[in-house]
């Protein structure tokens, strides 16, 4: 698959000045309502250093009621979704369908019906959305279970897959975001498909603070793809990371645009390492930003099907979320940072 050509000129964004305060009150009010789950840990999970590579493992029993569509859900394809996908919020999206002129010797046409489309990001409850225009393709939304606060995705208006790869708005809605929290660092990933490790068919990215407490303490310069130095030079080697990975230093005040141009580098190379390694060039991976730096990480599988709970970019970055003390033990049998390998491309000597 071709990059998509990115010649139309990015959307300007502009956003609140008040949307940090907005989302937290939002979002605190919603915990209290129950309408969304929010695991309250203060202490960090276990700390691990294996090989080099810094995990912390959090156990999150929230996570055992989150919803994953199966790999092969229509959810998951340009088809409707049907009525056995779960999913929280259904809606008809067709528009009035026109009545067809029949003369009286012609038989009855009953118009087909149209489909029923569902999905947490259609149609979403009035209280789950914290601005409703990000650019004009996207709405910020609470997520519905967070580990850390706040944390919210950023879904297009209209369905598009999750198995795209971003275009230059959703880069551009993220990147404004990323300039609109200040009193934590944020994190945008991206799980592109099934083996990025994404739960859901429908094209979000999410966005949450880099983890206040140890080993990350809140700062995007504790996690691995900080260690790259350079605006220019993609670091692919950095120290006791275990997979393929590409990264690049976002410059001071850059543009959307330069960082659109820097994803479609990353991607480029993604594909390459896709094929170098015998995958096809459309081979899922993962993206995560920060406002000092853009990563991207190739994806072969989400593990196995039994477990340890799917892999997504969080996990990929050091910090997977476990649903309890069996996924944690699965892990441990799987070789913890080698396994973390298995779930990418292992990084050669």
């Amino acid at each position: 698959m071709s990059l998509q050509a990115r010649s139309c000129p990015i959307e300007q964004i502009t956003l609140p000045a008040d949307l940090e305060e907005r989302t937290n009150v939002q979002f605190d009010e919603m915990v209290r309502k129950g309408r969304i789950f929010y695991d309250q840990q203060l202490e960090p999970g276990e700390i691990l250093v294996d090989n080099g590579f810094t995990i912390e493992y959090r156990t999150v029993s929230i996570l055992k009621g989150k919803p994953i569509l199966a790999p092969d859900d229509p959810g998951r394809s340009k088809t409707p979704t049907p009525e056995s996908t779960r999913a929280s919020t259904p809606v008809v999206t067709s528009s009035t369908v026109s009545s067809v002129t029949q003369s009286p010797l012609s038989p009855t046409l009953t118009p087909s019906p149209k489909p029923t489309v569902k999905g947490p990001f259609v149609n979403p409850k009035p209280d789950e959305i914290v601005y409703e225009n990000i650019g004009s393709q996207h709405r910020l939304m609470l997520n519905k279970f967070c580990l850390y606060r706040p944390m919210l995705v950023l879904p297009t208006k209209e369905f598009a897959l999750q198995s795209d790869d971003l275009d230059a708005s959703d880069i551009a809605a993220a990147w404004a975001l990323l300039h609109s929290y200040n009193s934590f660092e944020p994190l945008v990933m991206y799980n592109r498909g099934v083996n990025g490790g994404s739960s859901q068919g429908h094209k979000h990215l999410q966005l949450f603070p880099v983890p206040p407490l140890a080993p990350f303490y809140g700062k995007a310069e504790n996690v691995w793809p900080s260690k790259a130095t350079s605006t220019t030079e993609v670091a692919d080697k950095i120290p006791h990371v275990p997979f393929k990975h590409f990264v690049l230093r976002i410059p001071p005040r850059a543009s959307a645009q330069t960082v659109v141009d820097m994803h479609d580098r990353l991607l480029h190379l993604t594909r390459m390492a896709h094929v170098e390694a015998g995958h096809d060039a459309d081979g899922d991976y993962n993206v995560a930003m920060t406002k000092d730096w853009i990563a991207l990480i190739p994806r072969t599988t989400v593990g196995p099907a039994d477990g340890p709970f799917g892999t997504s970019t969080v996990g990929m970055l050091g910090m997977p979320g476990l649903r309890d003390e069996q996924d944690r033990e699965k892990w441990r049998n799987l070789g913890d940072s080698k396994f973390l390998a298995t779930l990418g491309i292992p990084q050669s000597d």
